[in-house]
């Protein structure tokens, strides 16, 4: 009976053959999990710095984590996960950015005083009034935003191109801004929206013509708008379901 050994030699190749096998499938394994969560984490990132520069802004950035499920702000919550590992996939990657505001609407008369204004909220308004259309594109960051408050920047239709891409928003607010009936085609993609703040804007009848298409529509005001009663009626044929308050009031082309 004879028996076969192998000889140092072919240990050796079979040795490094075996290890070139695990090494492929160990790459092709990493490979697989940089294909996966490499975009992801990029996109976490993306938001992150998006979030900071807005934060430099004055605005505030809300989380998901921060509300409950009735929708009430916990302004004690913490953020999921430990910091280490925030630090190398981002805030963003295990919750997502759901509010922000850069409303100057409730810093400016009637609702404040000027020369009654704190240091942190004359500091705030200051950066606020530099938000305008260019500074939109970090909006777009935020695809699972929900509501968003721009109420009195400097933003016009031009800017809302960057809202295009926000199918989850329920709430824009952009009353007292330069919008006119051109930058409603922008919002119109908005289709899950429910309340839309036209007010003091420059929107008119045939601006409306572009909200036929946000059939979730539940609230829309046009105060200080140049919207007509003849506007409203054909409004309300194609929106029965969405309520709209309005004055005859128009803005001030001056603004």
């Amino acid at each position: 009976m004879s028996t076969d050994y192998l000889t140092e030699s072919e240990v050796e190749r079979e040795t490094s053959a075996t290890s070139q096998v695990v090494l492929v499938s160990v790459v092709m394994l990493l490979g697989a999990v940089v294909g996966w969560f490499g975009p992801r984490i990029h996109r976490s990132l993306s938001e992150d710095k998006a979030a900071a520069a807005l934060g430099e802004l004055g605005a505030i950035v809300r989380y998901d984590y921060q509300f409950s499920d009735e929708g009430e702000f916990l302004p004690d919550a913490k953020p999921p996960g430990p910091e280490w590992l925030r630090s190398i996939i981002g805030n963003s990657y295990l919750a997502r950015v759901t509010d922000v505001d850069l409303s100057l609407t409730y810093l400016l008369p009637p609702y404040l005083d000027p020369g009654e204004l704190d240091e942190y909220t004359r500091d705030r308004m200051e950066r606020l009034l530099e938000f305008g259309d260019t500074e939109m594109a970090h909006i777009a960051q935020f695809h699972e935003l929900k509501n968003l408050g721009l109420g009195d920047t400097r933003v016009t239709g031009t800017g809302l191109v960057h809202l295009r891409k926000l199918g989850r928003l329920e709430t824009l607010r952009l009353e007292g801004t330069r919008v006119e009936d051109g930058g409603l085609m922008h919002v119109a993609h908005l289709t899950n929206l429910e309340r839309l703040y036209l007010d003091r804007t420059f929107v008119t009848d045939d601006g409306l013509e572009y909200l036929a298409r946000l059939v979730n529509l539940k609230e829309l005001y046009l105060g200080g708008t140049a919207v007509t009663e003849a506007g409203l009626f054909a409004l309300d044929k194609v929106l029965p379901d969405c309520t709209v308050e309005s004055t005859t009031e128009t803005i001030d082309d001056e603004l």
